[in-house]
C-alpha cells in the first residue's frame, strides 16, 4: 500500500484551492518522484552543506513512490544543511503545511529544524515566527555547540516516517513565503543514515 494515503483523505479537497491560490502548486505539493535521484525538483535546492553533497533525492527510501528528499549525517563533523523550497504565496484565510519524515541521526549530536522566511525577511524558526505543531513537532532540544544553536529541535528517532502537521504563521497570510528545513550538526558523532523528508503538502487545515 502507498503510505502516502495515511494523509487523511479529506485533507485531498483542500491542496487544490490551496495551491491554486498560491499560484505555484509545484511549491507547495512534492513528493520528489518527477526527478532522477539525486537531482532535486526545480526550485528546491541545497544551501549550507559542508561536508558532503548536502539534500538530494535518495531512490528506494520514500515514504511511498520512488524518491525522498535526504540528507546523510556526517555527525563527526561540524556541519548545518539546509533544504529550501521554491518561494509561494500563503493563502489569505492560511495554511496547514504537511509532510513525512524520518530521522536517522547520530543521537543527540545532530538535529533539525524548520524554518520559515517571510516576504523576503530572514529565516525565523517556525514556532518563533507564530507557527504551531498539529503533529509530530519538536521531541529535544540542541546543545549549544552545534551550530544552529540551543534551541528547540527534532531529535533523532526510530527510522520510521511519520506524519508532521504544522500551521503556518498567520504573519505569513497573503504573504510569500519560503521554508528551509535545516540540519546542524555540533561534530562529535559519527556517520548515520540521516533526514529523510517526503509527501509534502500545504492544505487549508
Amino acid at each position: 500500500m502507498n503510505s502516502r494515503l495515511l494523509v487523511p483523505a479529506a485533507l485531498l479537497s483542500a491542496l487544490v484551492p490551496v495551491c491554486a491560490a498560491a499560484q505555484e502548486p509545484a511549491a507547495c505539493n512534492q513528493d520528489f518522484d518527477g526527478v532522477g535521484a539525486p537531482a532535486l525538483p526545480a526550485g528546491w535546492r541545497t544551501a549550507d552543506a559542508t561536508p558532503g553533497a548536502g539534500w538530494q533525492t535518495l531512490a528506494g527510501s520514500a515514504d511511498g513512490g520512488v524518491n525522498a528528499a535526504h540528507l546523510a549525517d556526517h555527525g563527526a563533523h561540524r556541519y548545518q544543511a539546509g533544504l529550501l523550497s521554491p518561494i509561494f504565496v500563503v493563502p489569505a484565510a492560511g495554511a496547514v503545511l504537511h509532510f513525512r519524515q524520518r530521522r536517522a541521526y547520530s543521537w543527540a549530536n545532530t538535529v533539525g529544524v524548520l524554518e520559515i522566511a517571510i516576504d523576503g525577511h530572514a529565516f525565523t524558526d517556525i514556532i518563533a515566527a507564530g507557527g504551531e505543531f498539529l503533529a509530530g513537532g519538536y521531541d529535544g532540544r540542541s546543545f549549544a555547540s552545534n551550530p544552529l544553536g540551543a534551541r528547540r529541535a527534532w531529535l533523532a528517532a526510530p527510522a520510521a516516517y511519520a506524519e508532521t502537521r504544522v500551521r503556518l504563521p498567520a504573519a505569513a497570510r497573503g504573504k510569500p513565503v519560503q521554508l528551509r528545513f535545516r540540519a546542524g550538526s555540533g561534530g562529535t558523532g559519527d556517520e548515520s543514515p540521516g533526514w529523510y523528508l517526503d509527501s509534502i503538502a500545504c492544505a487549508s487545515r
